[in-house]
């Protein structure tokens, strides 16, 4: 059955309680960066410090994923990234750029500074210790990688994806899913890599609205990244009920398979019934038209 997932971003600490009996399949929660000093905060907030320890706001968080869960969602990821701007820093990118692009640069300096190329993925190396405990302590499924990088190179934004990529694959039972924005063949590159080194394949991926237009888009990208378009879920971000429902009607009488549709993001419909975007979604996915 075709999933149905809603970001949540900052509003989830102040009013979650909309999301909970939305019918929602799962739930996506954005924005988590990696900093220099190996903490981990949702958005701005707190997880794990830098000493490697859970903060009182990983357990506020268990707490939510656990009503969440309750509620019907069945799967609740963290996504690492996002494009939100940071400020020039002299001693990093001397320019505004993405926290894409510092979570990318502090995650390869935290594990290859480490364990170096030949380094194994395991949780002896912190960083990787660090994100395990995050799962175990909130109860949440795996991660969704969400880089968004404006200075960051190629060749480091494979190395951090690769490398998360094949460390949670090789543990049965995490879900990991990517979330491209545009740069295809890029990201087909690294899909690439990702199956010949063995460490499992994506789980799904996430299309940002920028990378699909059309169901021949998505097709484009299914096959790029070497899961197909029914392991692909096409995204809407801040569109009404309807257009969404139009739109994922359209794929999905085109005849191309798609895993679902997600709404980017909470923070913009907090306020409003969020069931009535899950069923738009889900008419769409059934092919019917507004």
């Amino acid at each position: 059955m075709p999933f149905v997932a809603m970001y949540a971003g900052g509003s989830i600490w102040r009013n979650y309680e909309g999301l909970l009996g939305a019918n929602l399949n799962y739930v996506n929660l954005n924005s988590l960066h990696i900093g220099a000093d190996g903490s981990l905060a949702l958005n701005e907030t707190p997880l794990i410090d830098a000493a490697g320890n859970p903060t009182q706001w990983a357990t506020k968080l268990a707490g939510i994923i656990k009503q969440l869960k309750g509620s019907g969602v069945q799967l609740v990821l963290l996504s690492i990234g996002g494009g939100v701007a940071r400020p020039p820093d002299p001693n990093g990118i001397n320019s505004e750029h993405s926290a894409s692009d510092d979570d990318g640069r502090n995650f390869c300096a935290l594990y290859f500074g480490q364990g170096g190329m030949t380094g194994n993925l395991t949780n002896d190396v912190p960083i990787l210790g660090r994100l395990r405990t995050l799962l175990g302590v909130t109860g949440a499924d795996g991660f969704d990688l969400d880089f968004e990088p404006n200075f960051y190179t190629y060749e480091g934004l494979a190395s951090a994806i690769l490398t998360l990529s094949e460390w949670l694959g090789m543990t049965s039972g995490n879900i990991f899913t990517w979330m491209p924005l545009t740069s295809q063949s890029s990201f087909a590159g690294m899909a690439s890599m990702l199956h010949g080194a063995g460490g499992g394949v994506i789980s799904w991926a996430h299309l940002q609205p920028s990378a699909w237009h059309t169901p021949a888009d998505v097709a484009s990208w299914g096959t790029a990244l070497q899961i197909g378009s029914p392991n692909v879920m096409i995204g809407f971000n801040g569109d009404a009920p309807k257009t969404m429902q139009a739109s994922i009607a359209t794929v999905v009488t085109s005849g191309t398979q798609i895993y679902g549709a997600y709404f980017w993001n909470y923070d913009f419909i907090m306020h409003q019934p969020v069931a009535n975007y899950v069923a738009a979604m889900q008419r769409g996915l059934s092919g019917i038209m507004p």
